[in-house]
């Protein structure tokens, strides 16, 4: 009889979680919304991808983020933005653009333009993907650091600059070999 009402109460969980009320309760996370970049591992010479995520605040309606990414030149290298599910379904625009540090030259900033393609105002999620790869001659078991600048402005006319928090994101740089071998001899 426990597992049975365990169950339902799982059930019932799971509705209230994947229901509309339930998800804009949880992108409602709080009263200020936060833009964040995640994290990821690799090797050197080989590709990682760093997701911009976007938790909104209560009533947040933002039609525009700029994202300013700074990393070590010397150890990452750019290569390219996807859009994610949130900004696919706004038909949001995307752009990119490296450029130098100013403060210091041993940095590169990649600056990342979302803006609402259609008005509305940019939903909670993954908004884009990057895709670095990291240096050859980037040291072995070290973490890379990826700072956050970012800022946002509302869907109103005229736009006005919405309160955000930020979090970075790191690369860890494995120190392990790639081995290559056959699936079907490994298991």
């Amino acid at each position: 009889m426990f597992y049975r009402s365990s169950f339902w109460a799982c059930i019932l969980l799971l509705l209230g979680f994947f229901s509309p009320h339930g998800l804009a309760a949880q992108q409602a996370g709080g009263a200020v919304s936060r833009v964040e970049l995640g994290f990821d591992q690799s090797v050197p010479g080989e590709q990682t991808f760093i997701p911009i995520a976007l938790t909104l605040g209560a009533e947040a309606k933002i039609g525009k983020i700029i994202t300013e990414i700074v990393f070590a030149s010397n150890l990452l290298f750019f290569e390219e933005a996807r859009k994610g599910t949130p900004l696919k379904s706004i038909d949001a625009e995307v752009s990119t653009r490296v450029k130098e540090d100013e403060e210091n030259s041993e940095n590169s900033i990649l600056e990342v333009t979302m803006t609402s393609g259609t008005g509305e105002a940019i939903p909670g999620g993954n908004l884009v993907f990057l895709t670095f790869r990291i240096a050859l001659e980037a040291p072995r078991a070290q973490m890379i650091k990826l700072e956050n600048r970012s800022q946002a402005m509302t869907t109103d006319d005229p736009p006005e600059p919405v309160e955000l928090t930020t979090a970075g994101g790191e690369i860890e740089n494995l120190d392990i070999a790639a081995v290559f071998a056959c699936f079907f001899y490994m298991h």
